[in-house]
Parts: C-alpha cells; sequence; structure tokens
C-alpha cells in the first residue's frame, strides 16, 4: 500500500537518475522527507513489483553479506530512461551518467543468466559483479572508457585475487560506439 505516491515516484526517480549506486536509506529518507521504515517498505514494493533489484557486497559470511549495504539496479532501463525524459542516448551529454545506464544493462544480462549477483566493495576498493560458483568465482568489472589502460588492470586483478575470483573486464568504448562484452550473453 502506497501512501505518498508522489515520495514513491520520487524514490523511483532517484534510483533511476543514479543506477548502480550503493543507497544509503538514511540519506535518502532525508532528501525524499519519509523515515527510513517508510522507505524500506516503498523499495519492498519496488522489488517486488519488479522494477528494481537489489544486490548485496560480498562477504565469506553470509550473514554479513546478507547485512550488506546494497545497490540498485533497474529492471527496465527503457522505463527508466523515458520516466527522466531521456529519448536519445547518442545525443546524451552526460557520460559519467551512460557508464551508470551500460553497469545496469550489464546487471540485467547477468542475472538473466545467473541468480546469485553480488558486487564486492572495501573502502575505495571495488568490483563491479560478483558470481560465486562451486570451485569458480568471477568478478566482473563494467566501464565505458576509451581504453583501460595497465596500471587500472593490475589493480583489478589484484581485487579479484583478494576473493579468489577470474576477472574479467567488460568495456564499452564511448568513442568507437563499440562494446567488448566478452561473449556476456553467450553462456
Amino acid at each position: 500500500n502506497v501512501d505518498k505516491k508522489e515520495q514513491f515516484a520520487a524514490i523511483f526517480k532517484t534510483f533511476s537518475s543514479d543506477p548502480d549506486q550503493i543507497i544509503s536509506k538514511k540519506n535518502l529518507a532525508r532528501e525524499i522527507g519519509l523515515s527510513r521504515p517508510v522507505i524500506d517498505k516503498y523499495l519492498a514494493i519496488l522489488v517486488d513489483i519488479g522494477l528494481v533489484q537489489t544486490v548485496s557486497n560480498y562477504y565469506e559470511s553470509s550473514r554479513k553479506t546478507l547485512r550488506s549495504d546494497k545497490k540498485i539496479y533497474i529492471t527496465s532501463l527503457n522505463l527508466a530512461l523515458s520516466y527522466l525524459g531521456i529519448t536519445d542516448l547518442k545525443n546524451f551529454a552526460i557520460a559519467a551518467f551512460f557508464g551508470h545506464v551500460f553497469e545496469n544493462f550489464v546487471f540485467n544480462e547477468l542475472s538473466a543468466q545467473h541468480k546469485e549477483l553480488y558486487y564486492w566493495k572495501r573502502q575505495s576498493k571495488e568490483l563491479g559483479f560478483l558470481i560465486t560458483k562451486t570451485n569458480n568465482t568471477l568478478a566482473y568489472e563494467v566501464k565505458a572508457a576509451t581504453s583501460i589502460n595497465q596500471k587500472q588492470l593490475d589493480k583489478y586483478k589484484r581485487y579479484a585475487k583478494q576473493v579468489k575470483a577470474k576477472l574479467k573486464i567488460i568495456n564499452w568504448n564511448i568513442e568507437d560506439e563499440q562494446s567488448e562484452l566478452l561473449k556476456l550473453v553467450q553462456k
């Protein structure tokens, strides 16, 4: 039951305009003018009706993972972009936002193939997605950049090594409008 439709819409708009971000329910409650329990209720409704999905920070302890901060992803990018009034990404001037949209796209593709999906973050160290399987953990880092240099690649390799994962980089070259999806859609 949604009591405050304008605030409910404001929550969806906030998630749409800032996909793939770790949410602070406390800050969101303050910005929108709702209590944390109402934020929890409205987020649960958005998840239940399939407009958003949450992803937990991965820890070896499943209890810690469940209690971790969550990232929010939009399940329908078309709906979210339309809601924001964005109809053409080619003319969309904010490249930083495109990176978030691209990561959300990759999330949608990965989540269609894998039931359990996590992100990994420790202080300033972060990997976009972690897929844990028996004896095989995959770490994905998603970028929308013209290139990834060796220093960046080495950094992500170190992070993947910390979680005993094989690293995959998914990069969309903005200038060439080409994606290196690394056979993402293929299983």
